[in-house]
């Protein structure tokens, strides 16, 4: 089996290495292939080690003047490529500098393991829109209408030997919250928050962290979110506005990769019913003052939290894989 990847860079870029007078000499070129980038508690947070088998690696950029670039290697044997950080010696070569008006990088990998499969983690939750009663996604390159478009794509005009699909698509954010819980060892390590993503930090102060502060406490104890989260966002003031987005009192959600206003409402039911109603921070007890919690509060929970996406692409082997840890 081989599968096919197409990495396609168009770019209009003049390579500055060295100074114009010297633009007629070639630039050496190489390749670093950091594919599975360690987080930064790598200590607490390592992922399995893998590799790919390159069978055949093309460059090809047309230039403003001068000839145009096209560089190809075949490894008749596979190149074994680690999935971590290493400089390929086999994917280095010499390209004359200049203005290019086009960069594309192509290589087609043998199957390992006899593994057909390309694996994303984009979940059920993020094909609602951002802004209400509109098209506007800015998650929609995760969305399933995106996937399934984009496999017609790639068994049309690349190849269709290969299964590219979301994993997590049957799932939504709150039954994800559900699974995760139990991995406790990962609490303290795991981020979300892009404004913190440079300092390994959660900033506490953007819709983000608060999302996956409400999303997971309704299965994780309020003295351990706190730790992991380093305050009770529940009880901030500061994050009101951003609370009535996530809730539906707003109709722009934040544009962030959060759930849905729907499980939003869900898991805030559920942790009030938690916590009871005696010790409820600031934005709970706001809660309780709107109609939402009537809106909500009689649901059958349960029901909500197992029901499983039906549009996805999964096979029966995954299908269970999934069941069996949600139930």
């Amino acid at each position: 089996m081989k599968q096919v990847i197409f990495i396609s860079i168009i770019v209009i870029s003049a390579f500055s290495s060295c100074k114009k007078d010297k633009w007629d000499q070639p630039v050496s070129v190489s390749f670093l292939l950091d594919i599975n980038r360690l987080p930064g508690l790598s200590d607490k947070l390592v992922f399995t080690d893998g590799k790919i088998v390159l069978e055949n690696f093309t460059f090809d950029g047309d230039r403003v003047q001068g000839d145009d670039v096209y560089f190809t290697n075949s490894f008749l044997s596979g190149l074994h490529v680690n999935l971590n950080s290493n400089q390929i010696s086999d994917l280095s070569f010499d390209i004359p500098q200049g203005t290019f008006t086009k960069l594309q990088v192509s290589f087609s990998t043998y199957g390992v393991n006899n593994s057909n499969h390309i694996a994303l983690s984009n979940e059920s939750s993020a094909n609602e829109t951002t802004v209400e009663n509109s098209n506007v996604n800015h998650q929609y390159s995760k969305s399933f209408e995106f996937e399934k478009d984009f496999r017609e794509y790639t068994e049309k005009y690349i190849s269709g030997s290969f299964n590219y699909f979301s994993f997590l698509r049957p799932l939504s954010e709150i039954q994800i919250g559900k699974i995760f819980s139990r991995f406790t060892k990962y609490h303290l390590a795991f981020r979300s928050c892009n404004v913190g993503s440079k300092n390994d930090t959660w900033c506490g102060k953007c819709p983000k962290c608060l999302f996956a502060f409400i999303i997971l406490s309704p299965y994780i104890e309020r003295n351990k979110m706190i730790e992991i989260f380093g305050s009770d966002l529940l009880n901030d003031e500061d994050l009101l506005f951003y609370f009535e987005q996530l809730i539906g009192i707003e109709k722009v959600k934040p544009f962030e990769c959060i759930g849905t206003v729907s499980e939003v409402n869900i898991a805030v039911n559920l942790i009030i019913k938690k916590i009871g109603e005696n010790e409820l921070p600031y934005l709970l007890k706001y809660y309780k003052s709107a109609n939402l919690y009537e809106k909500y509060s009689n649901l059958d929970f349960k029901t909500e939290i197992n029901n499983i996406e039906n549009n996805h692409f999964l096979t029966d082997e995954f299908i269970k894989l999934i069941k069996d840890e949600l139930y």
